[in-house]
C-alpha cells in the first residue's frame, strides 16, 4: 500500500511454509517475500522490449551458474543496449 501511495507500480507476494499453513510446531519458519516493480521489464529476447520502461535482457554465458542470468540494461526509447559508465561517485547511464 505504501508503494501505491508513493506512485510506485509494484506487487508484493508472500509465500513459504508459514503463509501456506504447512509449518511444523517447534520450528521457526519464516515467510518469504518477493517484491516486483511493474515499471521494469525483464526480456527473454529483444522482441519483449517495451517503450517507456526500464528494460533488461536476460543473458546467459559460460560464466553464469545454471540458475543465474546476467542482466543487460536496454534503453527505454529504442530497443538498443544502454551505455553505462561508472566512477567513484556512482553510475551514469548514457543514451
Amino acid at each position: 500500500m505504501t508503494s501505491k501511495l508513493n506512485g510506485i507500480n509494484s506487487r508484493v507476494y508472500h509465500f513459504g511454509s508459514q503463509s501456506e499453513g504447512t509449518t511444523t510446531p517447534g520450528l521457526h519458519s519464516d515467510t518469504d517475500t518477493l517484491y516486483t516493480d511493474e515499471n521494469i521489464n525483464i526480456m527473454y529476447n529483444i522482441s519483449d522490449w517495451k517503450r517507456g520502461m526500464t528494460n533488461y535482457l536476460m543473458v546467459k554465458d559460460e560464466t553464469t551458474p545454471v540458475q543465474h542470468y546476467l542482466l543487460q540494461l536496454y534503453r527505454s526509447d529504442v530497443p538498443q543496449p544502454a551505455t553505462v559508465r561508472g566512477n567513484h561517485d556512482g553510475l551514469v547511464i548514457e543514451y
